[in-house]
């Protein structure tokens, strides 16, 4: 059975020994960590988008949006996590997981996102990117 979408881009991330080194493995999809399992990554789909003409017919979407966060009680290892899967997925493509992708973009979040894995108060540091991803 061929793997979702989510779990080759998990599997892509984790492949960088630094963002890997960084976060232990701990980069789940739609469920944020407990307390305990900092540092961590977060991810979850935000959107997708059909480019058909309307004489198409239904099928996949064709690019898939997510938005990736990163937690760390560090302000400095959190940025460079998120920087260094910023520098990784940006302008990709390629072999990805157990298929292709025609390309990953990722940018940093705008100024209206509201983290998922929130923890101010705790002293945690976050860095946030959005991803669209092409298949």
């Amino acid at each position: 059975m061929a793997a979702t979408m989510e779990e080759n881009l998990s599997a892509f991330i984790l492949s960088d020994d630094t963002i890997k080194k960084a976060i232990s493995s701990r980069l789940a999809y739609n469920h944020v960590p407990q307390l305990d399992q900092i540092p961590y990554g977060f991810f979850q789909q935000s959107g997708n988008t059909d480019d058909a003409a309307l004489d198409d017919s239904a099928g996949a979407p064709t690019r898939y949006q997510y938005a990736l966060e990163f937690w760390d009680m560090d302000p400095l290892r959190v940025k460079r996590t998120g920087l260094r899967a910023q520098q990784i997925l940006n302008k990709y493509r390629g072999t990805f997981g157990d298929s292709t992708v025609q390309g990953i973009f990722a940018e940093s979040q705008n100024d209206d996102y509201q983290p998922r894995g929130i923890m101010d108060d705790e002293g945690f540091h976050g860095c946030f990117l959005t991803l669209e991803v092409i298949p």
